[in-house]
């Protein structure tokens, strides 16, 4: 398992993001594998008091604090740069068609039926 190790300041004042961040960041999310997605949920709890369905979870960026979307947005910062691990399963073996049988007759029957 890989570990999660990003830097994030918690001291200080942080900037309230613009819409366009929070779309950004909101899509960012999105795109994310489910192990992601838990430590997204890990970093919320940790922030806001929410009640949320463990099944589905609906973020609404708008009323995050302004430090929650901040260390959102740097985990997924770190998150683009970790190199993708993602292994695309071996391609089936192509299977190659049979040899055609009669390949003369059928296109004399054919020829012939088509001058008819």
């Amino acid at each position: 398992m890989q570990r999660m190790d990003y830097v994030f300041d918690s001291d200080g004042e942080h900037a309230p993001m613009s819409y366009d961040e929070k779309r950004n960041l909101s899509l960012e999310i999105n795109r994310m594998p489910g192990d992601k997605i838990q430590k997204v949920v890990e970093i919320i709890e940790s922030r806001e008091r929410m009640a949320y369905n463990p099944e589905e979870i609906e973020i609404d960026f708008e009323t995050l604090k302004p430090i929650t979307l901040r260390e959102l947005e740097a985990f997924s910062a770190w998150c683009r740069a970790q190199p993708s691990v993602q292994r695309r399963p071996p391609a089936p073996p192509v299977q190659q068609a049979p040899p055609a049988s009669n390949s003369n007759s059928d296109t004399s029957d054919s020829g012939s039926e088509l001058e008819r």
